[in-house]
């Protein structure tokens, strides 16, 4: 096959709707944008009829649900989209199936355990950490999400893993438009941050209902049964073949939700709730960046996955396609938001908020290596997840250690920093391995590190 033709063939596979790795990603990408602008929507609501304190103790206690639930995420997702995929080439659909059933109760269980800590921690978390024993009622309302959020990752990935990203789509915008109408309505008559979190709560309960019906379909679809009484003795065993791979995504998916929101944590307990609430706003904001390039990531993994494989010489071709695609659209993008920060935020937000304009722009430099997204999958795909999982806690070490060092003495433009130091050494250290891997495999690479065409494996 000549360079030419490989390229043209590399070219179809992240354009074209038959190999529809961007027709899929950007279904989904629309999708997570409309989720985000009605998020976008919720937190102006939010900031514009709650008090700066009441906005900071919101955000203080979905920081701490999150970071208490990212102990017992085991990110079944990973494990799901590499196993079921091999389970029916091998026609083991009984297997299949009990990877399914098992995989919901490791997340069900785990997310039923957070729940009831931080239930019975409710008034513990509001007086020693929020420093306000009137929020207990409010941590309580919040403990009850990471159960619902256990049962939803697993669900999604299935109407993946069926093809049925364009219903996958549809769910999510209306997900996010629903929670916003949810929160709008009860802020609206109660003006509290209690009134706000009951209705999250209750607007996800309502999408997971409909995500529930919707997975029906992708089971008779995909052929498997987990609720077959046949299959129960088959959960363990099945779980436990997999248990090495479950343990190191488990571990890793700690290390990446530690990220998220460990210095909002760490800013909360050195500082009051009017202070975390500017940080906490331009902490939202910035994060919509990362939900759009979630789904990206999510439907390159499984195609990376499948190309290791089958040894696919495609796949040098189809990185870099994907690398300047994702180079052309995210890079610009993130330059304008840095530069609109100063004028958006007091607009849409209020003056109180002017201060997030700060800690917004520092955040937004974390981004500006996305469009090499695709190496982690890429190495997850090659099963050198011990590795990630290892860089992975490096960089929550680094964010930890930054932050407590500073931000008693600098606070939020401490905790931004610590999350761009962060995202530079994780992104730094991959580029290292892929790097390494690509010099110790002996194929030649050009001068961005990809393998030239006509060769046989990327790394």
């Amino acid at each position: 096959m000549t360079a030419t033709s490989s390229a043209n063939t590399a070219k179809r596979l992240v354009w074209s709707k038959r190999h529809p790795v961007v027709f899929a990603s950007g279904i989904l990408s629309v999708a997570t944008v409309v989720d985000g602008l009605a998020m976008l929507g919720q937190v102006a609501l939010t900031a514009r009829l709650l008090s700066k304190e009441d906005f900071g103790l919101l955000g203080m206690a979905m920081g701490w649900t999150f970071v208490a639930a990212a102990f017992l995420d085991f990110r079944v997702w990973e494990v799901m989209t590499i196993m079921i995929p091999k389970f029916q080439a091998k026609q083991r659909l009984r297997q299949a199936s009990a990877l399914v059933a098992g995989c919901f109760l490791l997340e069900l269980s785990g997310g039923l355990i957070t729940s009831s800590l931080l239930g019975l921690t409710a008034w513990l978390a509001a007086t020693y950490y929020a420093k306000s024993p009137d929020a207990a009622v409010l941590f309580l309302i919040l403990a009850v999400q990471p159960l619902l959020m256990s049962a939803d990752e697993p669900a999604r990935t299935l109407l993946k893993l069926a093809g049925q990203f364009k219903t996958l789509a549809i769910w999510k915008g209306l997900s996010g438009v629903g929670q916003l109408l949810f929160v709008g309505a009860a802020l609206l008559n109660y003006t509290s941050p209690e009134a706000a979190a009951a209705a999250i709560v209750g607007s996800w309960i309502v999408r997971l209902v409909v995500l529930a019906w919707l997975v029906r379909g992708a089971l008779c679809q995909l052929k498997l049964n987990p609720l077959d009484s046949g299959i129960r003795r088959l959960i363990l065993p099945t779980l436990l073949s997999q248990r090495s791979l479950l343990s190191t995504t488990m571990f890793s998916s700690i290390a990446g939700r530690l990220n998220n929101r460990l210095d909002v944590v760490i800013l909360g307990w050195f500082t009051l709730p009017e202070v975390v609430a500017p940080y906490d706003l331009a902490r939202r904001l910035t994060s919509q960046a990362g939900l759009i390039l979630g789904p990206i990531e999510q439907v390159v993994f499984p195609r990376l996955s499948k190309m290791i494989a089958t040894d696919d010489e495609q796949r040098d071709h189809f990185l870099k396609k994907l690398t300047f695609g994702l180079a052309v659209f995210l890079i610009p993008g993130i330059i304008l938001a840095i530069i609109a920060c100063p004028y958006v935020i007091p607009q849409v937000f209020g003056d109180k908020f002017s201060s997030a304009v700060l800690p917004a722009q520092i955040l937004l430099l974390a981004y500006l290596p996305t469009p090499l997204l695709w190496m982690r999958p890429l190495l997850a795909a090659k099963m050198e997840n011990r590795f990630l999982l290892v860089i992975g806690y490096v960089s929550v070490l680094v964010q930890l250690l930054f932050g407590l060092a500073l931000i008693p003495s600098y606070g939020y433009v401490a905790s931004a920093l610590s999350v761009v130091a962060a995202q530079a050494f994780w992104w730094g250290t991959l580029s290292w391995r892929n790097r390494y891997s690509a010099m110790r495999s002996a194929k030649p690479t050009d001068k961005h590190g990809f393998v030239k065409p006509n060769t046989t494996s990327f790394l």
